[in-house]
């Protein structure tokens, strides 16, 4: 924790440091420069003026009181906080002090009663209710201090010192109970607590509270630091100019008594008394009166103590209260109603040309073997001497017009004056123009100047390109690149010959590489497909140790690096400013001048780092100009600066973007609520209905906020980024239902990028009928009821072409059983004729094979098929009762082709009264009514993937059949015919038939009947 001493209307320390401000009348201002940063006012709403001094927190956020409320100021944004006093009263009650504690809450010690906030999310707690509250003997608490084990220490106007910890009071100490003393309490390096009053100071040690000294009105108690292993003397004095200040130092609290006894103030010095304010930290003291700050420093040198002045700064209005903010070295002040900003900064430039009734914009800057700089400008040519004296040396009309300069050697520079070209001794102040018949005099002005090799100058005009011969003097047209590239009418900003023979060219038209010995040309352009820079206009053109070509110009700083590959910084990537006019090199840094300050570029590849300086000022193109690598010259267009790059102060500062506050609509409270609490936050979710939010958040540790610089993209709903400028508040209205991605990131007024980057993820709620689980939702069940019907219909159609099925097996055993009593008829009949005709031996024979062959035929009538084996066997017996039904007058023949390995007969199924009644048609309509002998029935049954079976007969065909008959096609074919076509409805694999007649020269010698039956 810090460890200082702040007053404020305390009237112990007003002695010393009236004297200190005495001497500082009589002292000029000091070698340092001060940015003032004048905040807007606090005059807002309620808020009508300050009632207390100014803190500073962790994150560098201002706390101040006024008489409404507590304020924490983010910049943009401010928190309100109320205080509710325990008793009512008719003015506002003061803050004499605020702390921050350890676990970062706020301490706000007023006349009333301590208040402890808590940071995040800003809840009020009256310390101590019933203990403090309405104990008239600890009102007014006066000051605050924390020791490193976390107790806390409080003073009170009624010379009580309190003990808190854990928000507890555990002891209370009176200190001289016959005397009322303001006592201020400090912490000395030893972490003791030291009491210093009006007339006396203590320390509490060991629980006890112990006297250290006596003191006067005109004395003061401070620490200061010293060498290591110093030998401190009791007494001395502190010298500060031709005056000494007499000290005591006191061991035992380790601090100095600093003593001024001279007492004559006269009326002047007395006025100030009561207006005095002044804040210590260290060895530092800074101390305001009226509208004046000094800053001045302790140091101790060869067995002495000095006091140092270090600045004095006058501002426009006058101030009352002081404190310092030792991270960002800077010093905050505050009258009634505004607060300003002072950094503290060494001298790092010079300038010269100021003091001028009006503005002199300078150009080209060179300098001699005597460090004199010659200046050029539109108000003529200057000379600075090495001590800083300026004179104006022109001598003619030629010399207030110079643009740029080019050295040729000690003493000698060539130059040009627009339209002029001339070799001039700034020295002895001659000059000698040269002549330029080749160049287009009446219409180009000379803009840049650059030695080709040892003998010629390029010279860039605001229409093309020329070579100057230093020996003949003469000037060559050299508009032609090549065959496809001219300069012809193209402004030339700037030349960079490089020691490998090519040449760039920074042009109105962006960039041309050349190579002077082959020829070849780059052009570099924003309408180049290849090689595209951002560029329109080519202002400067560099190179670097690291070979990376830089380019200044109108959209911003580039570089290329020896690979080719091309990057852009502009103002949100910590750029000053966005029109780049002048590039210096340093041995580790680039120096951008621009429209509106300089940019300091670390030339490092891995992270390019910005800072930047001189806001405000308006540079010039090729008005820069580098001495060494610690004097810099850049020209404005008003008047040079002079940088000393090893004074400029680096910063490393470790900004943070903090979330402030987030504004949403809620549907149970039915109103926009704003919630400071964000510590916690680690996504934003709205309904879809209410799918607004407000966004503040703000760089911590800021100086000038005005000038930091934001973007926000929204991941899934922007591509790319979105600058805010200083803004600090994101406004989204109307958001599409998804999930996003709100990211932040910055950049403070140096250029500095913030170390984190914010990132927020947030969701919009879909409508209900729009979101995914309602979708799917529906989906099934449309997919459910889809499902449903089509089960539904193919229950029925499965139903219906179960019947169908059903329908038909009962028209093939209809069919089957129609086939049988036909066949049964035909053996009855030849049983008749047996009966009339043959022995009854015969017959007995007969009536026992067709018993056998009924038996099976009985069978299939309750089946639909019967197995190959069988079907063999039932041909088998059917064939011989033919045979012997007619006498044996036929012969026949079955044979089985088996291509298949292990197939079973048995297993294999064929539909049942399907071959016989072809077999029945072979013998009654073929052979029977064959004469002659050699009648023959082949029955060939072959086995492959389906079962082929040949029915054939040699008997006297089907034509000769029809002929003779007269009959109509017989019953059992039509039956089995039909049969078949049901059976092929049914199934997938269907039965094929075919009936072949067998013809010799046109002479019917048979028929053939081929089935195919799958059976798989």
């Amino acid at each position: 924790m810090k460890k200082y001493l702040q007053c404020f209307m305390t009237p112990k320390l007003r002695p010393f440091f009236t004297f200190i401000i005495v001497l500082l009348f009589n002292t000029s201002n000091y070698s340092q420069i001060h940015e003032v940063f004048d905040y807007p006012s606090i005059v807002e709403g309620d808020n009508t003026y300050l009632c207390s001094n100014l803190f500073i927190d962790h994150n560098g956020f201002i706390w101040y009181a006024t008489k409404d409320w507590l304020v924490k100021d983010f910049g943009n944004s401010k928190k309100y906080i109320p205080l509710k006093f325990s008793r009512s009263i008719n003015l506002p009650a003061r803050v004499n002090a605020f702390f921050q504690d350890k676990d970062a809450n706020i301490w706000v010690l007023t006349s009333l009663g301590i208040y402890i906030i808590n940071y995040n999310d800003y809840s009020v707690k009256l310390l101590q209710p019933g203990i403090i509250e309405n104990n008239t003997a600890y009102d007014v608490y006066i000051s605050i201090v924390q020791q490193q084990n976390g107790t806390i220490w409080v003073s009170t106007y009624q010379n009580y010192i309190l003990e808190i910890k854990n928000n507890t009071l555990i002891n209370s100490y009176k200190v001289d109970q016959n005397t009322t003393d303001r006592f201020l309490l400090n912490l000395n390096k030893n972490d003791d607590v030291v009491i210093v009053g009006e007339t006396k100071v203590f320390t509490i040690k060991n629980n006890k509270l112990e006297f250290v000294a006596d003191k006067k009105f005109e004395e003061i108690f401070i620490s200061l630091t010293s060498p290591k292993n110093n030998v401190r003397t009791k007494k001395g004095f502190i010298q500060y100019n031709d005056k000494k200040i007499p000290y005591s130092y006191y061991p035992k609290i380790d601090m100095y008594k600093i003593s001024f006894e001279d007492g004559n103030f006269n009326t002047f010095t007395a006025n100030r008394l009561n207006n005095l304010n002044f804040f210590i930290e260290g060895n530092h003291i800074s101390t305001i009166h009226k509208n004046y700050i000094w800053s001045q420093k302790f140091e101790y040198k060869n067995q002495q103590w000095y006091l140092k002045d270090l600045f004095k700064i006058k501002l426009k209005v006058n101030i009352q209260s002081i404190t310092e903010d030792s991270f960002n070295n800077y010093i905050l002040t505050s009258n009634a109603n505004q607060i300003h900003k002072v950094r503290k900064e060494l001298k790092f430039y010079e300038s010269y040309l100021k003091d001028s009734l009006s503005n002199i914009s300078t150009r080209a800057i060179i300098s001699d073997s005597k460090n004199n700089l010659f200046v050029a400008s539109y108000a003529g040519l200057f000379k600075i001497d090495s001590v800083g004296n300026t004179q104006n040396i022109s001598n003619d009309l030629y010399n207030k017009d110079i643009y740029t300069f080019l050295r040729k050697n000690d003493s000698l520079i060539w130059n040009s004056s627009d339209c002029h070209f001339r070799e001039s001794n700034f020295l002895k102040n001659t000059f000698h123009n040269l002549e330029q018949k080749e160049m287009e005099v009446h219409n180009s002005k000379i803009r840049s100047l650059t030695h080709k090799n040892s003998t010629q100058i390029w010279i860039g005009t605001t229409d093309g390109l020329y070579v100057f011969d230093k020996k003949t003097e003469n000037f060559t047209n050299h508009n032609e690149l090549n065959k496809n590239y001219s300069l012809k009418d193209v402004p030339i900003n700037d030349i960079l010959q490089l020691p490998n023979g090519q040449v760039w060219f920074g042009t109105s038209n962006g960039a041309y590489k050349y190579n002077i010995k082959t020829k070849k040309v780059i052009h570099y352009s924003n309408k180049s497909k290849t090689h595209k820079i951002p560029h329109s206009i080519v202002l400067d053109i560099h190179k670097d140790k690291y070979n990376t070509i830089w380019m200044a110009g109108d959209k911003g700083l580039v570089s290329i690096n020896d690979k080719g590959t091309t990057n852009q910084y502009v103002t949100k990537d910590g750029l000053v400013n966005n029109t780049t006019c002048s590039l210096i090199e340093t041995d580790k840094h680039l120096w951008v001048a621009t429209y509106d300050g300089i940019s300091r570029v670390t030339l490092s590849k891995n992270n390019r780092q910005f800072s930047n300086y001189l806001k405000g000022n308006e540079f010039n193109h090729s008005s820069s100009y580098k001495l060494n690598d610690s004097t810099l010259m850049f020209g404005s267009t008003n008047g040079v600066y002079k940088i000393y790059t090893h004074k400029v102060s680096e910063r490393h500062l470790s900004q943070k973007i903090i979330p402030v506050s987030l504004k949403t609509y809620q549907k149970d409270k039915d109103s926009i609520i704003e919630q400071f609490n964000l510590k916690s936050l680690k996504s934003i979710e709205l309904e879809y209905d209410a799918n607004y939010f407000e966004f503040k958040f703000a760089l911590n540790k800021s100086f000038n906020h005005t000038k930091n610089n934001f973007s926000y993209k929204i991941e899934g709903l922007t591509n790319s980024w979105i600058s805010l400028g200083s803004r600090t508040v994101i406004r989204q209205y109307g958001i599409p239902p998804g999930k996003y991605v709100l990211k932040v990131k910055g950049i403070n007024e140096e250029g500095m990028k913030s170390i984190n980057e914010l990132s927020i993820p947030f969701t919009v709620s879909q409508i209900f009928y729009k979101t995914t689980a309602f979708i799917l939702t529906a989906i099934l069940l449309i997919l459910a009821s889809i499902f449903l019907i089509i089960y539904r219909i193919k229950s029925r159609y499965k139903k219906e072409k179960n019947l169908k099925s059903d329908i038909r097996e009962l028209k093939i055993k209809a069919l089957t059983m129609q086939m049988n009593p036909h066949f049964i008829f035909n053996i009855i009949n030849n049983i008749q004729s047996d009966l009339i005709l043959k022995s009854t031996i015969n017959i007995n024979d007969y009536i026992h094979a067709f018993s056998n062959l009924l038996r099976t035929t009985m069978n299939m009538t309750t089946a639909n098929t019967i197995s190959l084996k069988n079907e063999i066997e039932y041909l088998e017996a059917y064939v011989k009762l033919q045979e012997y039904r007619l006498n044996n007058n036929f012969s026949h023949k079955i044979d089985v082709i088996n291509h298949t390995d292990n197939t079973d007969m048995d297993t294999i199924k064929i539909p049942c009264m399907l071959l016989q009644p072809i077999v029945e048609n072979a013998i009654l309509h073929g052979l029977e009514q064959k004469k002659g002998p050699n009648k023959l029935l082949k029955i060939t049954f072959t086995i492959n993937e389906n079962i082929e079976i040949s029915i054939e007969d040699n008997g006297i065909g089907r034509k000769k059949n029809i002929d003779t008959s007269t009959h109509d096609t017989p019953h059992a074919m039509g039956l089995m015919k039909t049969r078949v076509g049901l059976r092929n409805e049914l199934k997938k694999n269907k039965i094929t038939i075919q009936i072949i007649d067998l013809i010799t020269n046109n002479t019917p010698i048979g028929t053939k009947v081929l089935f195919k039956i799958p059976y798989k």
